[in-house]
């Protein structure tokens, strides 16, 4: 099955915000800016939404806002495993 453009850009980023703390830092902080610098490329969000990055490994609950986009980076419990080829077993979790 083939990763569509989203997919691999999530991807991407959660590998980067796994193996780069100041990154995951940035990308929590601000997000939009982090990931288009990173990527190159525009994110473009519905109108009046805003974009959240969480922390999954850092986070118990939170409270979902209808105006937010979530971007969730999982928590890395296969860190001694080849990560490349699991993390596509993770759903972009955009809500």
């Amino acid at each position: 099955m083939e990763l569509t453009q989203e997919q691999k850009i999530y991807e991407q980023v959660v590998q980067k915000a796994w193996n780069d703390n100041e990154f995951k830092k940035m990308l929590i902080a601000n997000p939009e800016e982090t990931i288009e610098n990173f990527t190159g490329g525009k994110i473009t969000l519905p109108e009046g939404k805003t974009l959240v990055v969480i922390d999954q490994a850092n986070v118990e609950a939170y409270e979902r806002d209808k105006d937010k986009v979530y971007f969730v980076i999982p928590e890395n419990k296969l860190e001694n495993l080849d990560q490349k080829n699991t993390i596509t077993t993770y759903n972009l979790l955009l809500y």
